[in-house]
């Protein structure tokens, strides 16, 4: 393994696939079809139908992105006028909605597979248990970061476990 690829093998399989899915966002904008969920990032041998649910929701998002794209060019070459004006801010928002989508189908493929028997209060990062009687934000460094690893971490709103992604 060279350095490069050294860096995320001390993180679980889930953070490493989640680390992956998420830098898949940057081929809306881009237009690159050439890109998708790597299959052995997100172990698609041992979650064939949870991985083909993933695969069919990222070529939507990229038909999606697509037309997005197309639109934008088409409005932004009229050469003036109200589309013209608006063709940015417009491919904008819609990429941004996109992005939330792919991060939607990101997480539930994630928690459906590789992360299904992922206990509550293990660190989304390393999968160490961390106490949260021991954490606390009472100002002292590096309290609010995993003992093993130390990602920072922060509770779910509902206080029941650690945020994840």
């Amino acid at each position: 393994m060279n350095p490069d690829e050294a860096w995320d093998s001390a993180y679980t399989p889930a953070c490493r696939a989640r680390h992956h899915l998420s830098g898949l966002m940057g081929a809306f904008a881009e237009d690159n079809g050439m890109v998708g969920p790597d299959p052995e990032v997100c172990r698609a041998a041992e979650y064939p139908e949870p991985y083909e649910v993933l695969v069919r929701g990222w070529r939507r998002c990229l038909d999606a992105a697509r037309t997005i794209n197309a639109r934008y060019r088409a409005d932004w070459e009229q050469g003036g006028g109200p589309l013209t004006v608006i063709a940015p801010a417009v491919r904008e928002t819609a990429l941004d909605e996109l992005v939330s989508v792919w991060e939607v189908l990101s997480r539930r493929y994630i928690s459906v597979t590789l992360d299904a028997n992922r206990n509550q209060w293990d660190c989304p990062y390393c999968g160490a248990f961390v106490d949260p009687a021991e954490w606390s934000l009472g100002g002292v460094v590096d309290d609010d970061r995993c003992p093993e690893c130390y990602c920072i971490l922060w509770m779910n709103d509902g206080e029941t476990d650690w945020k994840v992604g």
